[in-house]
């Protein structure tokens, strides 16, 4: 009777997850209620899995249902924290030996290094499932909250999946804010909470975790022995966990923990970003090293955007910790330490890799969020955080803080990450087409946050601290300050410095005789005859991306860049020659040196490069043109596929006739063409060639040219007294008239390959 019962709830469920979303939703959640603990707890796994898709299975879209999407709204009330999904993980929790498998090889490759570790993470311990025989950790056992996160978290860097991620990096900004965004924001939210004496809600009593071991003090690349005791005496204090256990019980923080651990560890130590850490600093100042990805791809925009979120909220939850008295007090002092270098190398890499384009200001935005915790104070609101566009920053109205005294443990800690990712960003702008609005604004960003009060001073007073530390009585355990670059921006400005400004006056001029120009143009088209041709055919009036007053934002932002440097680094007016880098090159390795054969991709070898760009994939799925009808190319696309898919054999055929029929076939299709494409798919993303077949091609129909010759035979038709079919008809003819002539007197088709001579092997067998 019990197994009736059980094969009935599961065929129910299964029926369940092939409905449409909204009344898959709602039927299980009914079901949710009805069923008993054993069903749901044999269900739990099922409907993860069907929901996530880890093994690439379909799934349920959390990625690609957008906040325009019907589905929206009933998914994410479906899987928010207090929603009927986490009301069956509370459930289930009452039971506390219900533990569930997640393979290991889901796990970033330095987790699975951490759990084969002798000294295993405290959070590790007592989920690790360990092979008796091999002794090797093959799966962990997690509670169904547990088990939830961390396939949550892997959705997000799962390679199955990031086929369909990688299109919201295309798309416009009101985008990117798909069901998977909100859901992150949302558990970042609930289970990390901001607010001094906070607790998760609901509140549960959950004895399935073991007691909370002390954790080991995180370590920063820049230890103790370089710094004065009292620079970093605080930081010390506030980064220790207290050794009285009793007074810290895990119940209560349990679930926060799972969620800042899971994040950080599965979005932070993502393959696809990896590097080995031994020759990150080498990398600095050599050419690029062989990187051990599995991926190819750069993260997504919404990848990067949840990042910064999290960062967001580790700063506002961290910041809370100094008015907290809770349990959860204890977590929110290790919470930055944490992430500390796990995002230094994360960032190193992707600026490694990441184009020198506009989308540069996604990573740029993370870069800049971390380095400013002063912005996000614990009673900063956050719950119109997921509402926000994270990219949209106040340029030119905020006035910058002034960085007190109580961020000096923080920006020591993580001096790496002002310092090093400063001197690596600098070189990029002097590569870059500065008078774009695109650049020219993320520059600004720059210079403005590093010229914020009390901040270049700070950097200067710690690197002080670390010279008079550097003596021969302390030892060190690592080699890395030998391989450092200058760590202080102020002191002495390095020649790719004087590069970047002279660059930025240079770009001043052009980008004010640009905007001058397009002032110009405008004028002359607003008075123009042939305004309203222009509105006939849907064209612009410049070829220029950017609008003007785009234009007109660039020499403000770049002189305020300019000013801001000359602050930063001290700088009176620098000429506009290029300067003699040789005493700088030679004064030591604090500087960088520049051989003079080394070519820098400046933007004048950019446009000259565009110019010899040529398109090598399908001429019918080429990006449409201004001068072409956007819903026509789309629509006699389609027509031509289906042609062309229902009578290819018969073109094939047509096309290699050696007749006359053959010759008049290969006047109207177009002839075999070789392509090529980068396989993404394949680490390296190899390029490819693929053979396309004779086929028609309705794509000229689409023309604003085609449509002008056809109206204005029209016309004079209906000036000669003629009718629309006639004049159709005769056009007709003529052209056909024309085909036929031309295919009389054109040469037979040589092909490569035997048409005879392979008795098993026919000529449609070939295509």
């Amino acid at each position: 009777m019990l197994n009736n019962e059980t094969d009935s709830f599961m065929n129910r469920v299964r029926r369940a997850l092939t409905l449409p979303i909204r009344a898959r939703c709602a039927e299980l959640t009914v079901l949710f209620d009805r069923g008993s603990t054993l069903d749901l707890q044999n269900f739990f796994p099922l409907l993860i899995d069907n929901i996530f898709g880890p093994q690439g299975t379909v799934s349920w879209g959390l990625r690609v249902a957008r906040d325009v999407n019907e589905d929206f709204r009933q998914l994410e009330h479906f899987l928010s924290p207090c929603g009927p999904v986490f009301k069956l993980i509370y459930t289930l929790l009452k039971d506390p030996s219900a533990k569930y498998d997640f393979p290991v090889m889901y796990l970033p490759v330095k987790v699975q290094q951490i759990l084969e570790n002798a000294q295993l993470h405290p959070f590790y311990a007592d989920i690790v499932h360990v092979n008796p025989q091999t002794k090797h950790v093959i799966s962990l056992l997690l509670n169904p909250f547990d088990y939830y996160m961390f396939h949550f978290a892997y959705h997000l860097i799962n390679p199955w999946h990031q086929r369909s991620g990688s299109v919201l990096t295309t798309q416009q900004q009101a985008s990117w804010n798909t069901v998977y965004y909100v859901l992150c924001c949302d558990y970042m939210l609930h289970f990390l909470p901001t607010t001094p004496g906070a607790t998760v809600l609901p509140a549960i009593y959950y004895n399935g975790k073991n007691p909370i071991q002390p954790l080991q003090q995180m370590k920063s690349p820049v230890g103790s022995k370089l710094l004065n005791s009292s620079l970093l005496n605080k930081s010390v204090e506030e980064y220790s966990f207290p050794q009285n256990l009793g007074r810290h019980p895990r119940n209560q923080i349990w679930r926060s923990e799972t969620v800042l651990t899971v994040f950080i560890d599965m979005w932070l130590n993502n393959d696809q970003i990896s590097q080995p850490t031994n020759q990150i600093n080498s990398s600095f100042n050599s050419s690029p090293v062989p990187r051990l990805l599995q991926y190819t791809e750069l993260p997504t925009s919404e990848y990067m955007r949840i990042i910064r979120v999290l960062i967001k909220q580790l700063h506002a939850f961290s910041a809370s910790a100094k008015i907290d008295d809770t349990h959860m007090c204890e977590l929110k002092k290790i919470a930055i330490p944490m992430v500390e270098g796990k995002f230094y190398i994360f960032l190193r890499n992707l600026i490694h890799r990441w184009p020198l384009d506009g989308s540069f200001r996604l990573l740029l935005e993370l870069w800049l969020t971390y380095i400013q915790p002063w912005r996000y104070p614990p009673d900063a609101t956050q719950a119109d955080l997921k509402k926000q566009n994270l990219d949209a920053e106040d340029a030119m109205t905020t006035a910058p803080p002034t960085v007190g005294r109580e961020y000096l443990p923080f920006i020591a800690e993580n001096l790496l990450i002002y310092v090093v990712i400063f001197q690596q960003l600098l070189p990029r702008f002097t590569r870059v087409d500065l008078v774009s609005p695109k650049m020219s604004v993320m520059l600004y960003r720059i210079s403005k946050v590093f010229n914020q009060p009390n901040l270049a001073s700070l950097l200067k007073e710690i690197e002080q601290s670390i010279e008079n530390n550097h003596s021969p009585s302390h030892s060190y355990s690592s080699h890395w300050l030998s391989n450092l670059p200058p760590l202080n921006p102020t002191i002495p400005p390095a020649p790719e410095v004087y590069e970047l400004v002279i660059q930025i006056k240079r770009s001043i001029s052009v980008a004010q005789e640009l905007v001058q120009i397009r002032k110009q143009e405008e004028q002359e088209h607003s008075v123009s005859f042939f305004d309203f041709l222009r509105i006939f055919y849907d064209t612009p009036t410049t070829t220029d991306e950017f609008s003007l007053n785009e234009r007109l934002k660039v020499p403000e932002y770049l002189d305020k860049s300019l000013d801001h440097l000359k602050q930063l680094f001290q700088l009176s007016e620098v000429p506009e020659s290029e300067p003699d880098t040789s005493v700088l090159t030679n004064s030591g390795s604090s500087g960088l040196e520049i051989s003079n054969d080394f070519k820098f991709l400046t933007p004048e070898r950019v446009r000259e490069r565009m110019k010899k760009i040529k398109y090598e994939g399908d001429p019918d799925l080429h990006p449409i043109r201004t001068m072409e009808i956007a819903f026509l190319v789309r629509m006699l696309y389609q027509l031509s596929l289906q042609i062309n898919e229902n009578f290819r054999q018969k073109f094939c055929q047509l096309y290699y006739d050696q007749t006359y029929w053959g010759r008049l076939s290969r006047q109207l299709l177009c002839p075999p063409l070789t392509i090529y494409k980068y396989d993404k798919t394949k680490p390296g993303s190899p390029r490819v060639s693929m053979e396309l077949p004779p086929r028609v091609s309705l794509r000229y129909f689409a023309s604003y040219h085609f449509w002008t010759y056809l109206m204005i035979g029209w016309i004079v038709a209906v000036t000669l007294g003629y009718g629309l079919p006639v004049y159709l008809l005769f056009a007709f003819f003529i052209v056909l008239l024309y085909k036929c002539i031309r295919a009389i007197a054109s040469n037979p088709v040589r092909h490569n390959y035997p048409t005879e001579g392979f008795g098993n092997i026919s000529f449609d067998d070939s295509f």
